[in-house]
């Protein structure tokens, strides 16, 4: 299986995609400090035996011998199979972009849906990670309904659709954007009221 695989010393978070892999039942293997405890939810680990279901990221709590020191450690796992460098979910919300706003008529549609590829080399699209980070396409003449694939992005940080011809309800789903950090979607034509989701977004 290819593994990408990311660990985050700052902020005690690992991340790991395994494409296509059944994630319910599987077995970490990790090294501590002499003495140290690992468990999880209070339930403690053997590293190389006890399994876990990964389908919801899990906490691992390392506690020091003596008891006096812990640290959390968030554990996030996927089996995401990989399209065009990118998240199947983050490749179908694109193509559903595309299709949605009339991207063959685009003003600039450089690289999009082109086969062999890559997301990262898509006019207006940036990638970490296999994840689809920034999607710049101010002025690019999309025009129709922002469609509700849009929401599976949930590591994208920037989303700019600024002076474009979108119409119609900006979707709920734009509230499942929570690693969200700029959004414009200003000088459009978009109607109804901003979703309370929003309220969701970082």
């Amino acid at each position: 299986l290819g593994v990408d695989a990311s660990i985050n010393t700052w902020n005690f978070t690992i991340t790991l995609n395994l494409p296509e892999a059944d994630i319910n039942g599987l077995v970490a293997e990790f090294v501590v400090f002499p003495g140290a405890s690992v468990s999880i939810g209070g339930v403690p680990q053997i590293s190389g035996t006890t399994p876990n279901d990964f389908t919801q990221p899990l906490i691992y709590t390392i506690t020091s011998e003596d008891g006096q020191q812990s640290v959390d450690w968030v554990v996030t796992i996927t089996n995401q199979s990989i399209v065009a460098g990118i998240f199947e979910q983050d490749h179908d919300a694109l193509v559903a972009l595309y299709n949605a706003t009339d991207g063959a008529n685009w003003t600039n549609k450089a690289g999009w849906l082109e086969e062999g590829v890559d997301a990262e080399d898509w006019y207006g699209i940036s990638v970490g990670q296999n994840r689809v980070t920034y999607i710049s396409l101010s002025a690019n003449n999309l025009s129709g309904a922002m469609p509700g694939e849009m929401g599976n992005l949930s590591a994208l940080l920037d989303l700019n659709l600024y002076n474009n011809q979108l119409s119609n309800n900006i979707p709920l789903e734009i509230g499942n954007l929570i690693a969200l950090q700029y959004l414009n979607l200003g000088v459009n034509q978009l109607s109804g009221t901003i979703p309370v989701e929003i309220g969701n977004l970082t």
